[in-house]
């Protein structure tokens, strides 16, 4: 019997009464020969299509490679296992058969630098933290293995990996840095390519980032480049939303004691077991009106600063205070003050402004790209919540205090001084070690 004739045979089973027309008849055929020749591929003992067109009349006792349906037997089951063999993905499923794994190890590797833009208003920091989740780093990461840039499971130390800095939660990036080791488009073995002819990483990486994490540029770095060493300085600006008119005169007064070289003991949270050096150089401070007041009383004003490296929460209680002087809670000379440490040697005890419109602008050296991020920080500034964030170390208005009651910040409570910190902290450390 050919594969026509059991075709024909097979139309007339299935649909009774209905004339087979000859293409018809062919493409069941067709979808015949592909069935016997899968089974004749994946099962042993089956004949082949030329078994089936050659083989001679038989009857069906005699018969070793073709079972045929007897009168006695019921056609149901004999028809839904022809109508699944036929339907059967025979090509799709032998494709995945000869897929190869993919081997990240196969290529080569390129030591770049990424310029990262993020809002970090819904994010727990961008640093990476031993169980939490949401961090910026830890989405770069993962964006970084989902698009097999790196091993899964690569530690910092295999890809060399490096950051200018880490942000607290809330607070913004318009051109934070990393560098590390990223997986290249060439394989081993074969010549390294050319920086303008390797893949786009920036591309390539925000396909997997949420849409407020974006790399904005990437570039080739030497193999002694650290995002953090290398930095020649950094960048903040805070933005202050407040009702009413601050004196600019007077912030831009305070601000420029900033300048130079200090100690900023009083102006920081004290990271004793990680840093014991207080003394940071602030190159630049601003104080400006971005926005005058609109129809709602708002205005906009932002503290732009400029230094080689910071301090924890150092510009959050830099902004604080000018805020004070600002609304004229503190004449602008207590900056100065606060900055000699012979006369205050402890930090007195003041809330920090909030994290909430703090943005890293510039952490490259020599390169910047500039971003959208003011438009949105334009539409967070429409609502009201952020107005109550920004003023909560404005003590005139946070809780309703008025300037009448307002302590003066040398006149508060102090907190302990280094040494006897120090010595707290050497005592837990040797407890228990």
């Amino acid at each position: 019997m050919t594969v026509v004739e059991l075709a024909d045979q097979l139309h007339a089973l299935l649909l009774p009464g209905v004339e087979c027309s000859v293409p018809s008849c062919q493409r069941l055929a067709d979808k015949l020969q592909q069935v016997v020749v899968h089974l004749q591929q994946n099962c042993e003992g089956i004949a082949g299509p030329a078994a089936l067109t050659d083989a001679p009349q038989k009857d069906a006792d005699a018969s070793d490679n073709v079972k045929r349906l007897s009168a006695d037997e019921p056609e149901v089951p004999v028809t839904a296992s022809v109508q699944q063999a036929a339907v059967m993905p025979v090509s799709r499923k032998s494709k995945r058969k000869l897929a190869k794994p993919f081997l990240i190890e196969s290529y080569q590797q390129r030591y770049v630098a990424l310029e990262v833009f993020y809002l970090g208003w819904q994010y727990h920091g961008f640093a990476s933290q031993c169980g939490t989740e949401g961090t910026v780093e830890g989405l770069l990461f993962n964006a970084m293995q989902k698009a097999k840039l790196i091993a899964e499971g690569a530690t910092w130390q295999q890809v060399n990996y490096s950051r200018c800095g880490r942000t607290d939660k809330g607070v913004s990036a318009a051109g934070q840095v990393i560098a590390l080791l990223l997986r290249s488009a060439s394989k081993t073995g074969e010549p390294a390519l050319l920086e303008e002819d390797e893949m786009d990483y920036s591309l390539k990486l925000n396909k997997e980032l949420p849409a407020d994490i974006r790399v904005l540029a990437w570039c080739t770095v030497p193999a002694d480049f650290s995002a953090r060493f290398s930095t020649a300085h950094r960048e903040y600006t805070y933005y202050i939303v407040q009702h009413g008119q601050l004196d600019i005169a007077a912030m831009q007064q305070s601000a420029a004691y900033f300048v130079g070289e200090h100690d900023f003991r009083n102006f920081c949270k004290l990271d004793l077991e990680h840093v014991k050096s207080f003394r940071r150089r602030i190159l630049d401070f601003q104080v400006k009106k971005v926005q005058p007041a609109g129809t709602d009383g708002r205005a906009l004003y932002a503290l732009h600063v400029k230094g080689t490296a910071f301090l924890w929460h150092q510009v959050r209680c830099m902004a604080a205070v000018l805020m004070m002087v600002g609304n004229r809670l503190e004449h602008p000379e207590v900056v100065q003050q606060l900055l000699d440490i012979e006369q205050n040697p402890c930090k007195p005890q003041y809330r920090y402004a909030s994290e909430t419109l703090q943005i890293i602008e510039h952490a490259a050296d020599r390169h910047r790209i500039g971003s959208s991020i003011y438009m949105h920080l334009a539409e967070k500034l429409k609502s009201d919540t952020y107005y109550v964030h920004q003023t909560i170390n404005n003590e005139r208005h946070s809780h309703g205090i008025t300037a009448a009651l307002h302590v003066k910040i040398l006149k508060r409570e102090k907190e302990p001084d280094i040494a006897q910190r120090l010595r707290a902290w050497s005592e837990i450390q040797s407890a228990h070690s």
